[in-house]
């Protein structure tokens, strides 16, 4: 029986959460799952799991502690109490956020989370795989986390003195960056990248793995920090990442409220998603934002641009959705298969002949 995993890009509004769904080793019947963070509303991603058939949690990695990626742990958690494998955080900052830092103590303390782990990438000399955060024989597919590494995290949380060229500062410097792979049958090479999950990581990161060497390469790329990452310049900016990346589908999580009214955020940033376009790749967004459309609420006739599933649980009770929840396929035998690519291209298409103006159109 070959692989076949289903990874989701969840319309969480302006927050993160991918979501990988697999067989349970020997229970071919059953389901498993694995978190990259974990949006801001756990009560009704513990609905959507179960929706899914999810009975258990192999492994939760949050990218960084932003709220918007970490709120939603602790009902996660309670919800699949003495059913989570592992959770993987990252000491961004020095003052822990009081949701996380004791609570994760407790779960392990009382046995509903097993282990409690670090997530860092290895140092070592020469780039490589990656952590595995999980993998062969737990799952079918291979998670790896390849940034940031112990000298990167404690030169910006407790200016520990490195080599090479400065970060920045702040969680975003560090956020995580994962992969996702199908393992092959060589284990010590590099698995061709079905998925790099880019979590919060500003441009200042990525020029940084860039030049030390890391095989960016991905089918699939959930673009970091909502498609509007910081810290661009001159010497690394979006086409660099692009080039880098070379993605042939593009995926941003994004939030249209909080990119609305008098201080919106303003992502994605039309300078990524141009650079992603002009490299070829599909650009899919979860919801839609007035850097396409200027009052989504009132333009969007039943508040989605694609219809969105009514059998699932809503996990955003808030926004406007555009592809929405993004369902990738995942096997051993051909490359990730991205779900409504052709419904999403006619439905941009309409909002373009209807005087509006898409980003990736």
């Amino acid at each position: 029986m070959g692989v076949n995993t289903g990874m989701y890009c969840l319309e969480v509004g302006q927050g993160s959460c991918i979501v990988l769904i697999d067989r349970v080793p020997g229970r071919p019947t059953e389901s498993q799952a694995a978190l990259v963070d974990v949006g801001g509303d756990g009560k009704q991603l513990s609905k959507w799991l179960d929706h899914y058939g999810v009975k258990r949690i192999v492994t939760i990695a949050l990218t960084h502690h932003d709220d918007d990626h970490i709120r939603g742990l602790g009902q996660i958690v309670q919800a699949y109490k003495r059913r989570v494998d592992t959770v993987w955080i990252l000491p961004d900052r020095i003052q822990h956020p009081k949701r996380l830092w004791l609570p994760t103590q407790k779960w392990r303390d009382d046995g509903w989370v097993r282990q409690i782990k670090r997530l860092e990438a290895p140092s070592v000399y020469s780039p490589g795989l990656g952590e595995c955060i999980t993998g062969p024989f737990a799952t079918e597919y291979a998670l790896y986390c390849i940034y940031p590494e112990l000298f990167d995290v404690e030169s910006i949380v407790h200016d520990a003195p490195r080599t090479g060229e400065p970060l920045g500062a702040g969680p975003n410097a560090i956020s995580a960056v994962l992969r996702v792979a199908i393992p092959t049958a060589a284990p010590t090479s590099l698995d061709e990248t079905h998925v790099l999950i880019g979590g919060d990581l500003d441009y200042l990161g990525w020029s940084h793995l860039v030049k030390t060497g890391h095989d960016l390469s991905a089918h699939v790329f959930v673009a970091p920090h909502h498609g509007g990452p910081g810290h661009a310049s001159a010497a690394f900016q979006a086409s660099d990442l692009v080039d880098a990346v070379r993605p042939s589908t593009a995926l941003v999580s994004v939030g249209t409220e909080k990119n609305s009214g008098a201080k919106p955020y303003g992502h994605p940033h039309k300078t990524l998603i141009q650079a992603l376009k002009n490299s070829g790749a599909h650009v899919m967004c979860t919801q839609i934002t007035p850097q396409c459309v200027s009052n989504p609420a009132a333009v969007i006739r039943g508040g989605a641009v694609i219809p969105r599933d009514p059998s699932a649980p809503r996990l955003c009770n808030s926004g406007v959705g555009c592809a929405g929840t993004v369902v990738v396929r995942l096997t051993d035998t051909s490359r990730p298969d991205v779900a409504r690519i052709p419904e999403h291209l006619s439905a941009i298409k309409l909002l373009q002949a209807t005087g509006h103006s898409p980003l990736c159109r």
